[in-house]
Formats: structure tokens, C-alpha cells, sequence
């Protein structure tokens, strides 16, 4: 087993973790998390409910679809999109002027700075393009083609 062995087990846990963690929160309280998207104000209040009835459990299976080589990639191309538009909510919001308790782990009522949400969505956004890249360049069994 390589370095780059250890390194996607490490991002495929780090991220599934995160996202686990992520709808764990957001199904405990899904009226709560209804109401953190709608301070987004980029959807009304009853796709605000549908959103926080499907995204958690979106988020918790592609978190834990990372730990099962047949359906990793996939998983990690659902959390990356899933953190571009994030990443897209943070920016517009931030650009408007809005303030807002982002939502991601549930609603805890922190204002956390939008630089830093975008700063911590970029970087596990680098780790699902380094997933999907380097799950392309291996077969089935995880060994590289050639």
C-alpha cells in the first residue's frame, strides 16, 4: 500500500464524516434546518421544508457511499456538487449582505464568517476532485489500468 492509498482512505473519511455529521444534525431538527435554508431567501418556505427533508438524507448516503469502492466515485461526485453549490449559497448570501446561520451542521444559531465557509468548503472540495480523479485511474478491484 502506497502513500496515495493512505491519503484517499484519509480524504474518504474526512469527508464521509463530515457529511455523515452534516445530515445527522440537519435530521434531528429538520424544521430548524427549513429555516436556515430559507434565510438564504433564494427559495420559498415550502421548497425550504422539501430541501430539509431530502438533502440530509442526500448528504448521508453519499457520506457514506466514500466507504464502498463500487459506488465511491459516485458519492464523491455528488459531495462535490453538493459543496459547489454551497460554496455558490455562501457567496450569494455574503454578496447580498445577509446574515445567516449557514445550516451545515444544523442550526446552531453561529454566525460563522463567510470567508471561512468558503475557505473550509474549498478544501474539501479539492478532496472530492482528488477522490473522483484518482478512483478514474483505478479498475474495479482498486488496482491501476494500464
Amino acid at each position: 500500500m502506497n502513500s496515495r492509498f493512505w491519503i484517499g482512505l484519509f480524504l474518504r473519511v474526512v469527508l464521509g464524516v463530515a457529511f455523515v455529521w452534516a445530515a445527522a444534525s440537519k435530521l434531528r431538527d429538520p424544521l430548524a434546518f427549513a429555516r436556515a435554508v430559507e434565510s438564504y431567501q433564494v427559495v420559498g418556505a415550502d421548497w425550504a421544508r422539501w430541501v430539509a427533508l431530502g438533502l440530509p438524507w442526500l448528504e448521508l448516503w453519499a457520506g457514506l457511499g466514500l466507504l464502498f469502492p463500487g459506488v465511491r466515485r459516485g458519492s464523491a461526485w455528488v459531495i462535490g456538487l453538493l459543496l459547489l453549490c454551497f460554496m455558490g449559497l455562501h457567496l450569494s448570501a455574503w454578496l447580498r449582505g445577509l446574515e445567516v446561520d449557514c445550516g451545515c451542521f444544523g442550526s446552531t444559531g453561529l454566525m460563522a464568517p463567510y470567508a471561512v465557509l468558503l475557505v473550509r468548503n474549498g478544501l474539501l472540495l479539492l478532496g472530492a476532485v482528488i477522490l473522483i480523479c484518482w478512483d478514474r485511474e483505478r479498475g474495479i478491484e482498486g488496482e491501476v489500468e494500464r
